[in-house]
């Protein structure tokens, strides 16, 4: 196959960006369960066994919408460079105005 510069350009940024994406999301997905064990270093605090209760299930329920929004959230801002290189392997016109 013979692909133009352009092209060759952007499947390239596009797998390290998506191969950075990926690894930048499992980092953060492990850290996060890793973070449920920081109460073993941190202060203790003497807490009712009911209040106990109420903030673990809340935290515990909001946990998983927390990291995968946070996940998405970073993702977004990995990829976001792919529109342009995307459109500069297209070799679009619309980039001419800008520059002439």
């Amino acid at each position: 196959m013979n692909f133009s510069e352009g092209t060759a350009i952007f499947l390239g940024l596009a797998v390290l960006l998506v191969f950075v994406t990926i690894s930048v999301g499992i980092f953060i997905y492990f850290g996060m369960k890793m973070k449920e064990y920081d109460f073993i270093i941190e202060y203790k605090f003497d807490l009712t066994i009911q209040a106990k209760r109420v903030i673990e299930k809340s935290q515990n329920d909001f946990q998983p919408t927390f990291v995968m929004m946070l996940i998405i959230g970073i993702a977004l801002c990995i990829l976001s460079p792919l529109v342009f290189v995307l459109e500069l392997a297209l070799g679009l016109r619309e980039m001419e105005l800008f520059y002439s």
